[in-house]
């Protein structure tokens, strides 16, 4: 009798956990990148030093990786203005580790603009900076250029 009662309130334990829709937390193992600070308004012509600021971050159980920056420039259209990765200054990280950057920028003409500052790494031809990169992590950030 003991037996049937036990064997009965653990399937019914078993049945609660299972109904209440119990998750598991999805933990991310890529690095991420996040603008921390752009100039805005920026001034057509004029060179900002400083003008961003991005963080990456490596979470614990991340992979050792080398990445690299990579910058596209948008219109108000949606049209890239220019577009480059910085190949010359590749970025190791170790898992756990939390990197800042600052760069220098000039921006020509007027308008609205988006800035995307991706995290890439080599593609399967192993030379960075070509279209068959891989995309990391991405940030936005929309300012004015007057």
């Amino acid at each position: 009798m003991k037996r049937e009662f036990f064997g009965v309130v653990i399937v019914a334990l078993c049945l609660a956990v299972f109904v209440s829709g119990c998750t598991t937390a999805t933990i991310s193992k890529k690095p991420s990148v996040e603008i921390l600070f752009h100039q805005n308004p920026a001034i057509s012509g004029v060179e900002y030093q400083d003008c961003l600021r991005i963080r990456i971050t490596n979470p614990p159980q991340g992979e050792y990786l080398t990445v690299y920056v990579k910058f596209i420039l948008m219109d108000s259209e949606g049209r890239i203005i220019y577009e480059t990765t910085i190949t010359e200054v590749p970025i190791v990280l170790s898992p756990g580790d939390v990197k800042e950057r600052s760069y220098t920028c000039r921006f020509g003409g007027v308008g609205q603009r988006t800035l995307i500052v991706q995290l890439v790494t080599s593609g399967p031809d192993g030379v960075p900076g070509n279209p068959d990169d891989v995309v990391l992590a991405e940030e936005r950030v929309d300012f004015e250029v007057r």
